[in-house]
């Protein structure tokens, strides 16, 4: 199955979820009880549905995912990324926790971007538009983060690259 084909309708809002792993989807999946995913194919019937995404900065999207579900082993951070994401031969070849965030947006209307870092001001606005309930995230991450790494991002630029557009206040270094 491709993982980047798989969305979340709510239909009593008529909201279409966009998640990704490793940006508070699971809190997302759990608070709004999505269980029903679609597929990509099936993605006409909800056309008319507002779409909502949470993106994140990319550094620290793969620093979390590099650390879970990959954990503390005997590689080093930049042995994981050379093998995890480097070593691919497609973006879509790579681990969908790692993958760069455009290539499940690809061909999408986004109607909402959310942002991970500012991810409970952006929730509230989502609220007042929508009637949600507040938001508990789970899942909180082990306090990893990018600039602390021992790594080139400049490496992995040429395939995050577009993940930028998505923030003009994400640093690249």
């Amino acid at each position: 199955m491709d993982y980047r084909q798989l969305y979340h309708p709510d239909h009593d809002r008529k909201i279409l979820w966009i998640l990704q792993r490793k940006n508070a989807s699971t809190s997302i999946l759990e608070l709004m009880k999505c269980r029903s995913m679609i597929m990509v194919e099936e993605t006409l019937p909800f056309r008319d549905y507002y779409t909502i995404t949470i993106v994140r900065h990319p550094w620290a999207r793969v620093t979390s995912g590099m650390y879970n579900p990959y954990g503390h082993g005997p590689r080093t951070f930049a042995q994981k990324v050379q093998e995890e994401i480097l070593d691919r031969e497609t973006p879509r070849d790579i681990d969908p926790h790692l993958w760069p965030q455009w290539v499940a947006l690809e061909g999408f209307r986004v109607d909402r971007w959310l942002h991970f870092e500012r991810l409970d001001d952006d929730w509230k606005a989502l609220q007042a538009d929508f009637d949600l309930p507040d938001m508990v995230q789970m899942n909180v991450g082990d306090g990893h983060q990018w600039r602390d790494q021992d790594f080139d991002w400049n490496l992995l630029l040429p395939l995050y690259e577009p993940d930028f557009a998505f923030c003009e206040d994400w640093e690249r270094e």
